[in-house]
């Protein structure tokens, strides 16, 4: 059967190579002589146009012959001798008689007596002085025409031996000319001539318009007898050509023009239906061949659309499994392969859409049921609520793992997974694990209100305390959220922006924050930032300037508060704000803080060798003291230059002792051990107590320049200020106020017992160079605000 099937199948390969050989021969055959034929009946015409025109020729010379012989005219010529326009008139009346276009007289001496073309070429050279010497006609062009041109001799007296004149008569040759031509020669025909004043040539006449004719114009002739296929317009044409004037005269040429599809339709027309009779045997032949092979193949052809069904995923397809021999066998033995490949597609889709370890959706799924539920709504926000996409992470999941092992971390995962899976059991929530500690919640909500508190709701159930192996966990998570369409549109967008959410709310410990763009810190020109930060630490391409602080009780500047600047190549001068952030986020404010440190102490080195010493104080993120290994960092620094440890205050936030208290005692009281100074910056703007400030080595507050700026406009703010003051006195601190502007706020703040004072009013940070420069012109009494 195989082999009847391969014979079927070889004889119908051969049917159809043999009618594609057979038809490509017959075609180019037909084609060819189809083509001659065109080709012989253009040179015809050719034939035909020429004595067409040479009969027209001779016709002119016969009435100008006549015209000469005629008494009136002559008698009309003397009788109007010296009146060049009554001899135009005469000789425009007998030219009508004749049906020319044109006639000239002309003198022996080659001097135009009228001319009824052109009046105004009477008493002018004749153009063609050639044409009188010689006698005959010719074809020449004359401004925007063609003409056929005779010229024979008038003789004055009828019996002079030599003429007194030439009389030239013309017909011009026009479209009118045209039409009957291509009437008479069954072809299309134009008349193209060049400009004896170097003009392009120009289709003068034709039987057609439009396009092709302007093409005419720039047409190459062809040479000869020859035809030639050429492109005019938006088709092909058979062209041959037939000069008409004289060669010593500009060219003009008779263009013969027949299109080749017109000239091609008979060979269409056999191709036409030869092509129908190789279709129709060719069809003929494969159902022959179709009704022999069926009764082989339609058991594979049963295999073959279970086959295709399978690939499409439908695994439960019944197959042919009859017969004993080769073909039952071979579907025995499929029908084996497809329940083992549905197993596997079975555990590879649950591998693909679900978390491993918890059983829940991952992200993928997560990704697509978003996109699903979007698809539902629409892409829009509809009347009854939004959808919120939530992220939670939990809180210090790294210590557990750390501490008590990941075979712990992994049950608390589980522990999770278990509260969020009983959460949407109600069919109201989507949960999924997006990877690490990291969950994914999808739930419709009727908008920011019951978001945050269905979300509250659930944030209080799972932070219900776990027990694993003996141990008792309190579970915190951190939620991020973000609503469409509020905030997104696409389900990338939304996961992402929630994610971002939840690292505001680990980070600011509010449990729970919406998605707010002005806190996208993954957004592409932030984040661009930070290779050209990396780089800019590596090549020192930073700048430390100095604000001095001056001692209201001295009037000197003794300290400087460092504070860092970074002109970017391509943003120009960017302030910490728009950078510090950044560098804390992507673990770049180590290598930050150590090149301050450096560069700072080497500042100081240098001062306390010139002599005058001045100390300085450096700010520290919240991040650093993170690091157990600040502390030890700073004395070596400091030692390395031999600065003495008193000359450097470090100035911190009271948030950012909060957030690792012990570590940052720990580095505190290390540093101050050694004689390093300590200030609490932006006092009255955090959240700590008077505790945790009694419990810091503490030697110095600054009370922020948001209270100082509204001393002089507020009195209850002033009271705030006078009271913050008494504060740290009580607390035997120095206080230093930063924000002064004015000598009026200078001169409260020196009546209110405050110890320091910075700001623009006194100073703006200088560079080292400025800096020396300003306390040396203080020293001479020319500061900006006195003492």
């Amino acid at each position: 059967m195989s082999l009847q099937a391969r014979v079927l199948g070889l004889s119908l390969a051969l049917l159809l190579v043999v009618l594609g050989v057979t038809l490509a021969t017959v075609s180019r055959a037909t084609y060819r002589h189809t083509l001659d034929r065109a080709e012989e009946e253009l040179v015809h015409a050719r034939r035909l146009l020429i004595d067409k025109l040479d009969s027209r020729q001779r016709a002119l010379g016969e009435a100008a012959s006549a015209l000469a012989k005629e008494d009136a005219l002559r008698q009309a010529i003397f009788a109007g001798a010296g009146d060049a326009e009554s001899v135009r008139l005469a000789l425009d009346n007998h030219r009508l008689r004749t049906s020319a276009d044109l006639s000239i007289l002309v003198d022996l001496d080659g001097i135009v007596l009228a001319d009824t073309g052109q009046p105004a070429a009477s008493g002018r050279p004749f153009a063609l002085p050639e044409l009188l010497a010689e006698g005959g006609a010719r074809v020449l062009r004359l401004g925007d025409r063609v003409f056929q041109i005779v010229a024979v001799p008038y003789y004055v007296p009828v019996s002079a031996p030599r003429p007194s004149l030439w009389l030239l008569l013309g017909r011009v040759l026009d479209d009118r000319l045209a039409l009957e031509l291509r009437d008479l020669v069954g072809v299309e025909v134009a008349i193209v001539a060049g400009g004896s004043d170097g003009r392009p040539p120009r289709a003068m006449a034709a039987s057609w318009s439009g396009e092709p004719r302007a093409v005419a114009s720039r047409l190459a002739m062809p040479a000869g007898d020859t035809v030639e296929i050429r492109e005019l317009g938006d088709a092909d044409y058979l062209i041959t050509a037939a000069p008409l004037a004289a060669a010593d005269t500009p060219p003009v040429t008779a263009l013969l023009m027949r299109p080749t599809a017109e000239a091609l339709l008979d060979y269409r027309e056999l191709l036409g239906r030869f092509v129908a009779l190789a279709a129709l045997s060719a069809l003929l032949a494969a159902g022959g061949a179709v009704l022999v092979a069926r009764g082989v193949s339609r058991p594979i052809r049963g295999l073959a659309e279970a086959a295709q069904r399978i690939a499409a995923g439908d695994y439960a397809a019944e197959l042919p499994l009859r017969g004993a021999g080769e073909v039952g066998r071979l579907a025995r033995e499929f029908a084996a392969m497809q329940q083992a490949v549905g197993e596997r597609e079975t555990a590879i889709e649950y591998l693909a859409y679900h978390d491993d370890l918890t059983g829940l959706a991952n992200r993928n799924r997560f990704r697509d049921e978003i996109a699903r539920r979007i698809s539902v709504t629409g892409g829009t926000a509809e009347r009854r609520g939004r959808l919120a996409i939530v992220v939670l992470d939990l809180d210090r999941f790294r210590e557990i793992n750390d501490t008590l092992g990941h075979h712990i971390g992994d049950r608390l995962l589980l522990e999770i997974a278990g509260r969020l899976r009983r959460e949407a059991a109600g069919g109201n929530l989507v949960a999924a694990r997006l990877g690490g500690d990291e969950f994914g919640l999808l739930l419709a909500v009727e908008g920011v209100g019951d978001a945050r508190r269905r979300i509250e709701e659930l944030r209080h159930r799972l932070g219900e305390p776990s027990e694993v192996d003996d141990v008792r966990l309190d579970l915190e998570a951190s939620f991020g959220i973000a609503l469409h369409p509020d905030h997104g549109g696409d389900p990338a967008t939304l996961l992402r922006q929630a994610e971002v959410a939840m690292y505001v709310a680990k980070e600011r410990r509010l449990g729970v924050a919406f998605y707010d763009s002005s806190q996208d810190r993954h957004s592409i020109e932030r984040l661009s930032l930070v290779g050209d930060l990396r780089r800019a630490i590596e090549s020192e391409s930073l700048e430390l300037v100095f604000q001095p602080k001056l001692d209201l009780r001295s009037g000197r500047a003794d300290e400087v508060e460092v504070l860092l600047r970074w002109h970017h190549p391509r943003r120009g001068a960017l302030s910490p704000a728009e950078f510090v952030p950044i560098a804390e986020q992507t673990g770049l404010i180590r290598p930050l803080t150590a090149w301050v440190l450096e560069r700072a102490t080497a500042e100081l080195a240098a001062w306390a060798r010139g002599g005058d010493p001045l100390a300085a104080a450096v700010n520290l993120s919240a991040l650093d003291l993170h690091d157990p290994e600040l502390g030890r960092r700073i004395l070596e620094t400091l030692a390395r230059h031999g600065v003495a440890p008193s000359l450097l205050t470090l100035e911190i936030t009271e948030s950012s002792v909060l957030e690792e208290p012990e570590t940052a005692r720990r580095i505190l009281d290390q540093v101050t051990a050694a004689g390093v100074r300590v200030s609490i910056d932006d006092f009255g703007t955090g959240y700590s107590s008077l505790a945790q400030l009694k419990r810091l080595p503490v030697t110095e507050l600054k009370i922020d320049r948001s209270f100082v700026a509204e001393m002089g406009r507020s009195p209850d703010v002033r009271q705030i200020v006078r009271s913050a003051i008494e504060l740290g006195h009580n607390l035997g601190l120095e206080v230093v106020a930063e924000g002064v502007e004015s000598d009026e706020t200078l001169a409260a703040l020196r009546d209110m017992g405050c110890d320091k004072a910075q700001g623009f009013g006194i100073s703006e940070p200088l560079t080292a160079g400025e800096l020396a420069s300003w306390i040396a012109a203080r020293a001479g009494g020319r500061a900006g605000v006195a003492s």
